[in-house]
This record gives C-alpha cells, sequence and structure tokens, in this order.
C-alpha cells in the first residue's frame, strides 16, 4: 500500500496496535539486556540509539502497511512558510 501522506498521523488498526504493542515490548527487553550488560560507553549509547530507530522503523513498517489504518486527515494540511522571519539571536 503506498503512503502518500507519510507526515500524517496513522492512527493502527486493533490488530496492527497488537502488533506494536508485542515490539514495544521485545525492544524494552532488549534495551533491558544491553543496560545491564553493557557498560556504560559511547558504545551503549550508540547501541541504544540504534535501538530506538529499529523500533520506530518497525513500527512504521506496521502502520504504513495496515490496509485498516487510519490517517489523519487534519494533521498534514499545507503549511504555510514566510519569508523575512526573524529568528532570536544565538546566545553565545
Amino acid at each position: 500500500m503506498p503512503i502518500d501522506r507519510p507526515y500524517a498521523y496513522h492512527k493502527p488498526s486493533p490488530a496492527g496496535f497488537e502488533k506494536i504493542q508485542a515490539l514495544r515490548a521485545a525492544f524494552s527487553d532488549v534495551e533491558r539486556v544491553i543496560r545491564a550488560q553493557c557498560p556504560e560507553s559511547r558504545q551503549r549509547s550508540v547501541a541504544i540509539t540504534e535501538l530506538e530507530t529499529a523500533a520506530m522503523w518497525a513500527i512504521k513498517s506496521i502502520v504504513f502497511n495496515d490496509p485498516n489504518s487510519v490517517v489523519d486527515p487534519g494533521l498534514d494540511a499545507p503549511v504555510t512558510v514566510t519569508t523575512g522571519t526573524s529568528l532570536p539571536p544565538t546566545m553565545g
């Protein structure tokens, strides 16, 4: 199922939500093992960050490929960007 609105909110179907809950539990278990077995280090932090990334993509794959997911029509309306808007100065 091609996704024509990838930035809109996609509400999973009940079956999709069950799959997401199972994935979240599994990813949480793996993170607990990493935290318990790996010493605090850059490598452990990267492993946890990559696990978070994998969880995001796994969940997204369920929702995007669930023919019964519902796309919220109101959350991906076009946004108007104006030019000449000043940003606050950076704190130096």
